[in-house]
């Protein structure tokens, strides 16, 4: 009898220690499944930040294209202004010119066109 007691208490004691190594594989099979997880989690994030470091330095880039960009134009701007104050300026001076100048040369014309008048005239007597 004491031996029937005793095969009750192994198989006991070997249906608890299996039943606990089913429990130890089952947290084991999890501690794998949520390091799987955690490293799948570090690599995303670490694409993630490089993602970001190559976002910055676009958007850097871009900043410093543009700044270029609108110092080329603030130039231009400036280069234009530039060529029509001298086209104004030559504008005035053409019209002061010409306002100096038509009246001097109809002047000449109509002295010339008297002066050949009066050769004319003379040549004829």
């Amino acid at each position: 009898a004491e031996l029937g007691v005793l095969r009750d208490s192994d198989e006991g004691h070997e249906k608890v220690q299996a039943a606990l190594e089913e429990e130890i594989s089952a947290w084991q099979d999890i501690a794998r499944e949520t390091e799987a997880s955690l490293v799948a989690m570090r690599a995303e994030e670490e694409q993630k930040e490089v993602e970001i470091s190559e976002t910055r330095k676009a958007l850097e880039a871009t900043r410093e294209s543009l700044e270029q960009e609108q110092a080329h134009v603030l130039e231009i701007g400036s280069l234009v202004q530039e060529e029509s104050s001298k086209a104004a300026r030559l504008t005035n001076a053409l019209t002061n010119h010409s306002d100096v100048l038509v009246p001097t040369l109809r002047s000449e014309l109509l002295n010339a066109e008297e002066c050949k008048h009066a050769s004319e005239e003379k040549l004829v007597e």
